[in-house]
């Protein structure tokens, strides 16, 4: 009994509404409450806290102080350089996880997959044009326009140039159409830069799996083989 009243008591009650910011101060904005300032302030204070952090650590600096990833790494224009960039998480994760087979496969799907995004989105890695398209003339002051049979606006383009009579029989699409499209083009642009880094670590990983297997030493051969096999047990303290 007690809970039935007690929801229809909270059905009657007055809805609590928040202050709003009054009409001749709208121009400032929302009006703050208390758990908005308190985010604010919290946020200051850590700031404030970080820089005065950063600032003893910069006053106690041992300008002597020495560490062995100095002798890798150097300071150009106050940026800490390294001279040789080591194998990242993922790499090494690669390394330790797979073998030279896998990464092989691997690294044939992603050219295979490369190569196929390269060819729908029409971009290369150089600004200068990969191919050449030589023309034999007889004459001079020939334009080529008119020898492509294309617009003038085409002519520079090395993928998809369209002649007049395609442009004629081509359909109006609208600016919607128009800005799905580049929607997916900049997907697939972003997937075949994903793929392009993806495929460096994965050489990478090969790489360095190719060189340790050459550092290995040779296993000794077992001149009689049969002896019994050979364990070395370590030794534990005991309590």
């Amino acid at each position: 009994m007690a809970s039935a009243f007690k929801k229809y008591q909270k059905s009657m009650a007055k809805p609590h509404r928040e202050r709003s910011q009054p009409e001749f101060r709208q121009k400032l904005g929302f009006l703050e409450k208390k758990q908005d300032y308190k985010a604010r302030a919290t946020n200051f204070k850590q700031k404030q806290a970080k820089l005065l952090q950063l600032r003893q650590k910069a006053e106690f600096k041992n300008p002597d102080e020495f560490y062995f990833g100095m002798c890798s790494a150097k300071t150009v224009e106050g940026e800490h350089v390294a001279l040789k960039e080591g194998l990242t998480k993922d790499e090494i994760a690669l390394i330790e996880t797979k073998d030279l087979k896998w990464l092989e496969k691997r690294i044939v799907m992603e050219n295979r997959k490369i190569e196929r995004l390269r060819k729908s989105v029409h971009i290369f890695e150089t600004s200068t044009p990969v191919n050449q398209h030589l023309i034999f003339q007889d004459e001079e002051g020939i334009e080529l326009a008119e020898q492509f049979g294309t617009t003038e606006e085409l002519i520079n383009r090395t993928h998809n140039r369209l002649t007049k009579e395609q442009l004629k029989d081509l359909p109006q699409y609208s600016k919607k159409d128009y800005e799905q499209v580049r929607i997916e083009r900049g997907k697939t642009q972003r997937e075949l830069f994903d793929r392009m880094k993806r495929l460096e670590k994965l050489q990478n990983a090969k790489n360095e799996l190719i060189r340790k297997e050459s550092e290995r030493q040779p296993k000794p051969e077992i001149k009689d083989a049969k002896l019994a096999k050979k364990y070395n047990f370590v030794q534990l303290r005991k309590k």
